[in-house]
Parts: structure tokens; sequence; C-alpha cells
């Protein structure tokens, strides 16, 4: 796996995504920011850092250990 770092301007963070080998770094960057843009757009993300907690939300950015951050899925489903 390789590990790309993409940037989430709305919550002031780089999240990082992990990447299968052999596959292309510049289209995954592409869809992780996509991705990432309508989470954020969608009011899907909670970063407790910031206080930003939104009712129904189904991803967190949690700090990694490394200095770093990633996206984990909270739940499935639309509340």
């Amino acid at each position: 796996m390789t590990d790309i770092k993409v940037p989430l301007p709305s919550f002031g963070k780089e999240v990082t995504v992990s990447v299968p080998d052999g596959e292309d770094l510049a289209t995954a960057f592409n869809a992780a920011s996509q991705f990432l843009r309508m989470l954020a757009a969608n009011n899907q993300i909670v970063d407790m850092e910031r206080g930003i907690n939104p009712k129904g939300a189904t991803h967190e950015i949690v700090a990694d250990g490394h200095g770093g951050y990633e996206l984990r899925r909270l739940r499935f489903g639309i509340a």
C-alpha cells in the first residue's frame, strides 16, 4: 500500500489515504479528493478537534498517531 495525503481545506487538514500498490496515484488522488469534498459538502464528517459534529455523520477524522489524520467510517446509513 502507498499512502497519499489529500488536503481537506474546509477542515484545515490533510487526510492520509492508502492506495493499493500499482494503482495510478494521480487517479487515486483525484478520486479521494472528490470523495472527501462530497462528504464535507454533505456534512458527513465529524472532527472532534475542531468541534465539528454534524447529526447523522458517517465518517470521522482521527489522528493517526504519526502526526497526520485518517478518515474512518463511523456507521452506514442515512439518518
